[in-house]
């Protein structure tokens, strides 16, 4: 895991492929229910990421990921029931997940003495380019600090003209 100090009287870790139970395509630390993993091997994984921060896995929150711009306040408990890509809460000890394999996870913490908050974001190329970060930011309000996760890179994934293009207006 890598673990990110952020802010406030909050644990950040992003998690690896490393350290947990399931096997063959999604060896090892998979915590992903719809990869056609073992309900029961994604659980313990689950579990174990949730131990490594001293966090109680039956609290865990996340949401139904739709590569959108939708942050959420994190409800405790909620496994996939709500759509959005965003999850944020000012509760600590409450753990909440954003699932990404290719996409990028992204983590913003309030900052300057603002009361403690975190968000956590699955940003995906639709979500970054639609807003999802800036969604994020409006969710906490504020000053936030930011940690990007580890993602796809350009070893395994080429961006073609199709992709890049429509970013040039907003991003330049």
């Amino acid at each position: 895991m890598i673990r990110w100090d952020a802010s406030g009287p909050y644990e950040v870790v992003f998690t690896t492929r490393r350290g947990g139970v399931s096997e063959g395509p999604y060896a090892s630390l998979n915590l992903g229910r719809k990869t056609g993993d073992a309900v029961e091997l994604v659980d313990e994984n689950r579990r174990r990421a949730c131990a490594e921060i001293g966090a109680d896995a039956a609290r865990l929150a996340l949401n139904y990921q739709v590569h959108s711009t939708l942050v959420h306040r994190a409800k405790e408990g909620e496994r996939g029931g709500v759509q959005g890509d965003g999850l944020w809460t000012d509760e600590p000890g409450l753990p909440v997940l954003a699932l990404a394999a290719d996409c990028l996870p992204i983590a913003l913490a309030r900052a300057n003495g603002a009361a403690p908050a975190v968000c956590v974001l699955h940003a995906g190329r639709i979500g970054l380019l639609d807003g999802i970060v800036e969604a994020g930011v409006a969710a906490l309000g504020g000053t936030v600090a930011a940690a990007i996760g580890p993602s796809i890179g350009p070893c395994c994934y080429e961006v073609g003209e199709e992709v890049a293009t429509p970013y040039l207006p907003r991003f330049g």
